[in-house]
């Protein structure tokens, strides 16, 4: 199963042998941000590493979506067209993107949430799909949902497709990194860099 089970992210580099000690630990997952600055992103050398590790990648983008201001139709095409190529640098090829909206969003936010996904999963391309991090409630819009417990109030969507559930932790050695769950194969949503 690709990338199955225990996971974390993290949104530094890592280094060459910190995927194997992650997979030593029984990860088989590691999520990395595609935002282009530098020390955050994922590189191809990394995702080179990850992948001889056996660890599928689950790539998110997220820069200052903290607020509902940051979320605009304009911002969502902007992202998403930076997160397809710089996931493209990487080495990816197909599978999710997700959008991070990084706080507690409450039910009066969806609409500009919405309006900056639409944009962002066309801004994507035909390579990738959009999907969304963070709470619950983001289960309502029709993207896969990669959900946080940190606002979610204990709750666990049935929709949700990752959970993360710890935050600030070293795992095998390496952190701080959050810890991730995957309610089922990641299939479409994780990825290999295929190695020559």
């Amino acid at each position: 199963m690709l990338g199955a089970g225990l996971g974390v992210d993290l949104a530094r580099q890592l280094t060459a042998r910190e995927p194997k000690k992650l997979a030593e630990a029984g990860c088989g997952f590691i999520c990395r941000y595609v935002t282009g600055i530098p020390g955050s992103t994922l590189t191809r050398a990394e995702a080179n590493a990850i992948s001889a590790a056996g660890l599928a990648i689950v790539s998110v983008f997220e820069t200052l979506g903290t607020k509902v201001a940051y979320f605009t139709r304009l911002q969502g095409a902007a992202d998403g067209r930076r997160a397809a190529l710089n996931a493209s640098l990487a080495g990816q090829t197909g599978a999710h993107i997700f959008a991070a909206v990084d706080y507690d969003a409450q039910p009066k936010d969806l609409p500009a949430i919405e309006a900056y996904m639409a944009a962002f999963a066309a801004a994507l391309g035909p390579d990738y799909q959009a999907g969304i991090y963070g709470s619950l409630i983001l289960a309502t819009l029709p993207y896969p949902l990669w959900q946080t417990m940190a606002w979610s109030r204990g709750v666990v969507r049935p929709k949700a497709r990752i959970v993360q559930v710890i935050n600030d932790v070293s795992l095998g050695g390496v952190g701080p990194v959050d810890v991730d769950v995957a309610m089922g194969p990641l299939h479409d949503l994780g990825w290999h860099l295929t190695l020559a």
